[in-house]
């Protein structure tokens, strides 16, 4: 099997590989207590916080191993085979200066052997990920922004005649790895319809996880 490793976590997966062996010890114990969680930045921050790795570095780290275990799922390569395929490949971008060591490549293989296989705990979150981000845009964040608008009569030299209040929702989301946003115009009824949908789906949230407690493990 050959590999080509995404331009953007080629760096990630060199830094991972020169990772000591203590901290490789602490990003497997941090994987290890995942437990289905879909908080990937728990997990990178716990793995920071064992290996004094700092969170900037840890979190891509942590999302590329999610990645991996995904692709690696996928594509029904056995663990052993999919391992060696990922570090056969650094050495298509490996700087010619500094390449892996021995014993940082056969570190990095052994590491990723037993990672790829905690199908109990960190792979099932690895692949509640993979379905959840499966979707053509994802939310990642929302602003209200308020204005007061004058209305003026026909003397614009004088005050306004009246006020109007107007509220700008920003929604920021992903499309196909590119970070887009739009605006929608509301005022107050239709503030107060936005909160009654959302209040409502909190409410059908709530009512399927209790309905499914007992009989399947619900990620969040």
């Amino acid at each position: 099997m050959e590999l080509q490793i995404p331009k953007a976590q080629q760096a990630t997966l060199l830094e991972f590989a020169r990772l000591s062996a203590e901290a490789k010890q602490a990003l497997l114990e941090a994987l290890k207590t995942e437990s289905g969680s879909l908080k990937i930045q728990d997990t990178a921050q716990a793995f920071s916080d064992r290996s004094g790795l700092p969170i900037n570095s840890a979190a891509p780290i942590v999302w590329m191993l999610h990645n991996m275990y995904s692709s690696r799922a996928s594509s029904e390569v056995p663990v052993d085979e999919f391992a060696d395929a990922v570090l056969r490949a650094t050495v298509a971008f490996e700087p010619s200066g500094s390449r892996l060591t021995d014993d940082e490549r056969n570190g990095a293989r052994n590491f990723l052997k037993e990672a790829l296989s905690m199908d109990d705990t960190f792979g099932v979150s690895a692949k509640a990920l993979s379905v959840s981000l499966d979707q053509e845009r994802l939310f990642t964040e929302c602003r209200i922004l308020s204005d007061i608008r004058p209305v003026f009569g026909d003397d614009i030299d004088s005050a306004p005649k009246a006020t109007v209040i107007i509220h700008k929702l920003r929604i920021n989301y992903n499309e196909g790895g590119e970070l887009r946003h739009f605006y929608v115009s509301l005022d107050a009824e239709d503030l107060e319809a936005l909160k009654s949908s959302v209040e409502r789906a909190l409410k059908k949230d709530a009512g399927l996880k209790a309905f499914l407690k007992g009989v399947v493990r619900c990620l969040s």
